[in-house]
């Protein structure tokens, strides 16, 4: 083998570890971040899960209409704590018949989940008899 065929052997064979040196980097890097992101989900689920149980323990309309309002389940929530890197906004809609809860990480503009909760379907509301209904 003569010496430039040698160099050019050298020479590829370095690109050839570095670029693979690089991928794997790239790919521990990725696997990081998803690990990361699935731990962020499953604090906001447990945050969503400790949101429920608080809502649960509001006081249930026996009679008439139902008595408590997205802001009542505002209040009930801004008792709990939220893990550190995580965000809670709610808001209220117009009417104050349901609330929009998103969970996000501080500093980040989009929220990573979202979900929308009212009285109603929280088991917060007395259920119609159909005898009552069609009266």
């Amino acid at each position: 083998m003569q010496l430039p065929e040698l160099l050019v052997a050298v020479t590829v064979f370095a690109m050839g570890a570095s670029a693979s040196l690089q991928l794997t980097a790239m790919g521990e890097a990725s696997q990081q971040r998803l690990g990361s992101r699935s731990q962020l989900l499953a604090r906001i689920d447990q945050d969503r899960q400790q949101l429920q149980a608080r809502w649960q323990l509001l006081p249930k309309a026996t009679t008439g209409p139902c008595k408590v309002s997205a802001l009542g389940l505002e209040t009930a929530a801004a008792t709990l704590s939220l893990p550190s890197p995580l965000q809670r906004q709610l808001v209220a809609s117009n009417d104050g018949s349901s609330l929009m809860v998103s969970w996000g990480v501080n500093g980040e503009a989009q929220p990573l989940r979202r979900r929308l909760f009212t009285p109603a379907g929280l088991g917060l509301c007395r259920v119609a008899e159909p005898s009552e209904a069609a009266s």
